[in-house]
Protein backbone atom coordinates (compact mmCIF):
# COMPACT_ATOMS: atom_id res chain seq x y z
CA UNK A 1 0.00 0.00 0.00
CA UNK A 2 2.84 2.41 0.91
CA UNK A 3 4.45 1.81 -2.48
CA UNK A 4 1.20 2.65 -4.25
CA UNK A 5 1.00 5.87 -2.22
CA UNK A 6 4.51 6.82 -3.32
CA UNK A 7 3.52 6.49 -6.99
CA UNK A 8 0.27 8.36 -6.39
CA UNK A 9 2.16 11.10 -4.61
CA UNK A 10 4.50 11.45 -7.57
CA UNK A 11 1.67 11.60 -10.07
CA UNK A 12 -0.58 13.89 -8.06
CA UNK A 13 -1.69 17.16 -9.70
CA UNK A 14 0.71 20.08 -9.45
CA UNK A 15 0.39 22.08 -6.26
CA UNK A 16 0.67 25.79 -5.66
CA UNK A 17 4.23 26.98 -5.03
CA UNK A 18 3.47 27.67 -1.38
CA UNK A 19 2.80 23.96 -0.90
CA UNK A 20 6.11 22.62 -2.19
CA UNK A 21 7.87 22.87 1.18
CA UNK A 22 5.46 20.48 2.98
CA UNK A 23 5.72 17.97 0.10
CA UNK A 24 9.51 18.06 0.24
CA UNK A 25 9.48 17.83 4.04
CA UNK A 26 7.31 14.71 3.81
CA UNK A 27 9.67 13.11 1.28
CA UNK A 28 12.65 14.07 3.44
CA UNK A 29 11.14 12.47 6.55
CA UNK A 30 10.07 9.34 4.69
CA UNK A 31 13.45 8.94 3.01
CA UNK A 32 15.28 9.18 6.32
CA UNK A 33 12.81 6.88 8.12
CA UNK A 34 12.98 4.21 5.41
CA UNK A 35 16.63 4.86 4.50
CA UNK A 36 15.71 5.08 0.85
CA UNK A 37 16.95 7.48 -1.82
CA UNK A 38 14.69 10.40 -2.70
CA UNK A 39 13.70 11.01 -6.31
CA UNK A 40 12.88 14.63 -7.09
CA UNK A 41 11.07 15.10 -10.36
CA UNK A 42 11.43 18.65 -11.68
CA UNK A 43 8.51 19.44 -13.94
CA UNK A 44 6.87 22.37 -15.69
CA UNK A 45 3.10 22.49 -16.05
CA UNK A 46 3.17 23.91 -19.58
CA UNK A 47 5.93 21.69 -20.97
CA UNK A 48 4.77 18.90 -23.35
CA UNK A 49 7.85 16.79 -22.46
CA UNK A 50 6.83 16.89 -18.80
CA UNK A 51 3.26 15.90 -19.66
CA UNK A 52 4.55 13.04 -21.79
CA UNK A 53 6.77 11.81 -18.95
CA UNK A 54 3.79 11.79 -16.59
CA UNK A 55 1.41 10.06 -18.99
CA UNK A 56 3.58 7.81 -21.14
CA UNK A 57 6.65 6.91 -19.10
CA UNK A 58 6.06 6.94 -15.33
CA UNK A 59 3.06 4.52 -15.51
CA UNK A 60 4.87 2.10 -17.89
CA UNK A 61 6.92 -0.93 -16.89
CA UNK A 62 9.75 -1.26 -15.99
CA UNK A 63 9.73 2.37 -14.87
CA UNK A 64 6.67 1.97 -12.62
CA UNK A 65 8.31 -0.87 -10.69
CA UNK A 66 11.65 0.92 -10.41
CA UNK A 67 9.97 4.03 -8.97
CA UNK A 68 8.96 1.98 -5.94
CA UNK A 69 12.61 1.81 -4.88
CA UNK A 70 12.56 5.55 -4.17
CA UNK A 71 10.67 8.09 -2.13
CA UNK A 72 9.33 10.25 -4.94
CA UNK A 73 8.24 13.86 -4.99
CA UNK A 74 7.74 16.36 -7.78
CA UNK A 75 8.34 20.07 -7.86
CA UNK A 76 7.66 22.83 -10.33
CA UNK A 77 10.85 24.15 -11.93
CA UNK A 78 9.90 27.74 -11.07
CA UNK A 79 9.76 26.84 -7.36
CA UNK A 80 13.37 25.65 -7.21
CA UNK A 81 14.83 29.13 -6.81
CA UNK A 82 12.33 30.15 -4.12
CA UNK A 83 13.97 30.26 -0.66
CA UNK A 84 10.66 29.23 0.97
CA UNK A 85 10.70 25.97 -1.00
CA UNK A 86 13.70 24.72 0.96
CA UNK A 87 12.88 26.10 4.42
CA UNK A 88 11.55 22.76 5.61
CA UNK A 89 14.48 20.82 4.13
CA UNK A 90 17.59 23.00 4.52
CA UNK A 91 19.86 20.02 3.84
CA UNK A 92 18.49 19.99 0.27
CA UNK A 93 18.80 23.73 -0.40
CA UNK A 94 21.65 23.20 -2.89
CA UNK A 95 18.98 21.83 -5.25
CA UNK A 96 17.72 25.38 -5.68
CA UNK A 97 21.06 26.64 -6.97
CA UNK A 98 22.17 26.68 -10.59
CA UNK A 99 20.29 25.92 -13.76
CA UNK A 100 17.57 23.29 -13.87
CA UNK A 101 15.86 21.59 -16.76
CA UNK A 102 12.33 20.26 -17.03
CA UNK A 103 11.70 17.43 -17.05
CA UNK A 104 14.65 16.45 -14.92
CA UNK A 105 15.14 13.82 -12.23
CA UNK A 106 17.49 14.21 -9.30
CA UNK A 107 18.19 11.35 -6.95
CA UNK A 108 19.32 12.37 -3.48
CA UNK A 109 20.66 10.70 -0.40
CA UNK A 110 17.93 11.41 2.19
CA UNK A 111 20.42 13.57 4.09
CA UNK A 112 20.88 15.81 1.04
CA UNK A 113 23.82 14.72 -1.11
CA UNK A 114 22.95 14.41 -4.79
CA UNK A 115 23.61 10.91 -6.10
CA UNK A 116 22.46 11.09 -9.72
CA UNK A 117 20.77 13.38 -12.21
CA UNK A 118 18.74 12.38 -15.27
CA UNK A 119 18.51 15.02 -17.97
CA UNK A 120 15.50 15.55 -20.28
CA UNK A 121 17.30 13.49 -22.94
CA UNK A 122 17.59 10.57 -20.53
CA UNK A 123 13.85 10.66 -19.81
CA UNK A 124 12.47 9.93 -23.27
CA UNK A 125 12.43 6.14 -23.59
CA UNK A 126 10.70 4.07 -20.88
CA UNK A 127 13.16 1.15 -21.04
CA UNK A 128 16.13 3.50 -20.71
CA UNK A 129 14.50 5.38 -17.82
CA UNK A 130 13.87 2.05 -16.10
CA UNK A 131 17.51 1.04 -16.59
CA UNK A 132 18.77 4.39 -15.26
CA UNK A 133 16.60 4.10 -12.15
CA UNK A 134 17.70 0.50 -11.63
CA UNK A 135 21.38 1.53 -11.94
CA UNK A 136 20.88 4.38 -9.46
CA UNK A 137 19.24 2.05 -6.94
CA UNK A 138 21.90 -0.63 -7.45
CA UNK A 139 24.58 1.99 -6.71
CA UNK A 140 22.67 2.94 -3.56
CA UNK A 141 22.45 -0.66 -2.41
CA UNK A 142 26.14 -1.30 -3.16
CA UNK A 143 26.98 1.41 -0.61
CA UNK A 144 24.19 0.78 1.91
CA UNK A 145 24.48 -3.02 2.05
CA UNK A 146 27.88 -3.06 3.80
CA UNK A 147 26.75 -0.28 6.15
CA UNK A 148 23.69 -2.29 7.18
CA UNK A 149 25.90 -5.37 7.74
CA UNK A 150 28.33 -3.40 9.92
CA UNK A 151 25.54 -1.80 11.99
CA UNK A 152 23.97 -5.25 12.52
CA UNK A 153 27.32 -6.56 13.74
CA UNK A 154 27.62 -3.60 16.12
CA UNK A 155 24.10 -4.21 17.40
CA UNK A 156 24.96 -7.85 18.14
CA UNK A 157 28.18 -6.81 19.89
CA UNK A 158 26.24 -4.34 22.05
CA UNK A 159 23.68 -6.99 23.01
CA UNK A 160 26.41 -9.51 23.87
CA UNK A 161 28.47 -6.89 25.71
CA UNK A 162 31.60 -7.97 23.82
CA UNK A 163 33.80 -4.89 24.39
CA UNK A 164 36.58 -5.78 21.92
CA UNK A 165 34.06 -6.58 19.21
CA UNK A 166 32.15 -3.37 20.04
CA UNK A 167 35.28 -1.30 19.44
CA UNK A 168 36.05 -3.07 16.16
CA UNK A 169 32.46 -2.76 14.91
CA UNK A 170 32.15 0.87 16.04
CA UNK A 171 35.28 1.72 14.02
CA UNK A 172 33.80 0.08 10.92
CA UNK A 173 30.45 1.84 11.29
CA UNK A 174 32.08 5.24 11.92
CA UNK A 175 34.32 4.81 8.86
CA UNK A 176 31.24 4.82 6.61
CA UNK A 177 30.39 8.40 7.65
CA UNK A 178 26.72 7.64 7.15
CA UNK A 179 24.33 9.97 9.03
CA UNK A 180 21.72 7.33 9.84
CA UNK A 181 24.27 5.32 11.86
CA UNK A 182 24.78 8.12 14.41
CA UNK A 183 22.10 6.94 16.88
CA UNK A 184 23.71 3.51 17.06
CA UNK A 185 27.16 5.00 17.54
CA UNK A 186 25.75 7.30 20.21
CA UNK A 187 24.45 4.23 22.06
CA UNK A 188 28.07 3.12 22.44
CA UNK A 189 28.80 6.21 24.53
CA UNK A 190 26.76 4.70 27.36
CA UNK A 191 28.84 1.53 27.47
CA UNK A 192 31.23 0.98 30.37
CA UNK A 193 34.88 1.34 29.50
CA UNK A 194 36.84 4.27 28.17
CA UNK A 195 38.08 2.65 24.92
CA UNK A 196 34.67 2.25 23.31
CA UNK A 197 33.75 5.86 24.12
CA UNK A 198 37.08 7.12 22.79
CA UNK A 199 36.56 5.14 19.58
CA UNK A 200 33.13 6.66 18.98
CA UNK A 201 34.22 10.20 19.83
Amino acid sequence: MARILVIAFLLAPLQAQAEWAPSLAKADAEGRAKRRPVLIWITSKDDPACARLEKEIWPVEPVKTRLRDFVAVKIEKSALAEAKTWEAVPRWKAQGEGAAAAPEVRILHPWGRELKRLSPEALKVPAEVGQALQAAFDDWEAVQGPIRADTSALDRALKNQDKDLMIECARKVAAHREPWTLPMLAACLYQPGVKIRETVI
